[in-house]
């Protein structure tokens, strides 16, 4: 699984992923962003994202990343 043609397909998945949510966020015009790091893809309630564990907590809705997570 951990080959360099499992992350390259991986990778080129999340790419996509990221570039679709951060498109619908921009449709409506939502104050959220998108973070992606190689095959990993997170969403942030902050319009940018964050640079410390603090800007980190200070951006956290409890009630949307409790749905996010269900």
């Amino acid at each position: 699984m951990l080959t360099e043609a499992a992350f390259g397909h991986m990778i080129g998945l999340a790419e996509r992923f990221e570039a679709a949510v951060t498109e619908t966020i921009a449709e409506h015009a939502l104050p959220w962003s998108v973070t992606r790091l190689g095959c990993r893809v997170e969403y942030m309630f902050s319009p940018t994202p964050p640079r410390t564990g603090a800007e980190a907590a200070a951006a956290l809705d409890p009630e949307l990343d409790a749905l996010l997570h269900l």
